[in-house]
């Protein structure tokens, strides 16, 4: 099970828990500041918490499709649907790197993505690759964020102490 907590501009925190399991609950969602809950910082710049952690890759898998090349790797293309059977991605993983480098999110059998996540750049922390950078897109719009303060470790017996607020 992977544990992250994404906080903004320490106004918002949320708890993303992700079971190793394609099953329909592995997925937990908690928003845990005082701040108003019916407004979103993440929901305005067209977020998920969950598209931070990458929950998508554990989505049940519909068909490998052709590969392709994303800023000059080579990636197998996978398509992927929802627990909730809403949305398909379509996923580029990185062949040298077994990491995602594009994400395209569609609708009701379309082609056309109506969001793309696409990591920009990586840095390695405590012997972890974390994204330091995204680009977030669809028709109409675009969002860029950069990561000013990640970090990760291994869990053994409790949550690492400097790394989830309490």
């Amino acid at each position: 099970r992977t544990l992250a907590q994404i906080q903004i501009n320490e106004k918002e925190t949320y708890n993303v828990g992700q079971t190793y399991s394609t099953d329909e609950n592995s997925t937990s969602i908690s928003r845990s500041d005082s701040g108003d809950k019916s407004k979103s910082i993440l929901a305005d710049i067209g977020l998920r918490p969950e598209d931070l952690t990458m929950t998508f890759i554990f989505w049940k898998m519909i068909k490998e499709i052709p590969g392709a090349t994303i800023k000059g790797r080579d990636c197998r293309v996978f398509l992927l649907q929802s627990p909730d059977k809403q949305e398909t991605v379509r996923i580029h993983i990185s062949v040298e790197y077994f990491f995602p480098l594009k994400v395209e999110w569609l609708k009701d059998n379309q082609d056309s993505p109506y969001r793309t996540l696409e990591l920009v750049s990586f840095k390695k922390e405590n012997d972890f690759w974390l994204v330091s950078t995204i680009s977030l897109y669809g028709p109409g719009w675009k969002t860029r964020v950069e990561f000013d303060k990640t970090d990760a470790a291994y869990n053994k017996d409790r949550l690492p102490a400097k790394i989830f607020r309490q």
